[in-house]
């Protein structure tokens, strides 16, 4: 393995937010970055792996970036260019930009499931039409999300079943 220079952990630090985040920048195993960071030293004396830590880990949005591009960027899914979209992948990639906030909007519910760590959140539209515009969604809770917008398996899932229903001679009074 060629050594890490000092100008390559300087040009990380410059384009991330944390340690962590540089060595994933240089795609390099965390230690080994470390070890490098540890030797270089900045024009007023101090370690570069100290100028840039992050000791509590908060307030940093992580973004993968050996991901492969989506389909579709997400400007033009917002535009409403694409509405048949995923509403949970979208929800995804809203929170991993860090666009929208991961708590319910309407009661601040924001704890994770002890099994898998994340959140049992969905992604809602404020109105009936389904406008993707970031001022047209609303992140909830099940709960929330049941109580405002219905069932779960959603509205038009539910016009589905509702249309079903009212033709079926049983169900005639």
């Amino acid at each position: 393995m060629k050594p890490l220079l000092q100008s390559d952990i300087e040009r990380a630090m410059k384009y991330t937010r944390s340690n962590m985040a540089a060595s994933r920048y240089l795609n390099v195993h965390y230690s080994t970055y470390k070890r490098y960071a540890k030797r270089y030293f900045n024009d007023e004396g101090k370690c570069l792996f100290d100028i840039h830590l992050n000791p509590a880990g908060k307030s940093i949005v992580k973004i993968t970036l050996n991901r492969k591009e989506e389909k579709y960027s997400l400007d033009d899914i917002l535009e409403n260019k694409h509405p048949g979209y995923a509403l949970q992948r979208l929800k995804n990639r809203l929170i991993n930009r860090g666009l929208i906030i991961e708590k319910c909007e309407l009661c601040g519910m924001e704890e994770k499931r002890i099994t898998d760590m994340k959140m049992p959140l969905l992604l809602a539209f404020k109105d009936e039409e389904g406008n993707y515009n970031l001022e047209n969604l609303e992140i909830l809770c099940y709960n929330c999300y049941f109580l405002t917008v219905g069932n779960i398996v959603g509205r038009r899932q539910e016009e589905k079943l509702g249309n079903v229903r009212s033709e079926d001679p049983k169900n005639s009074v």
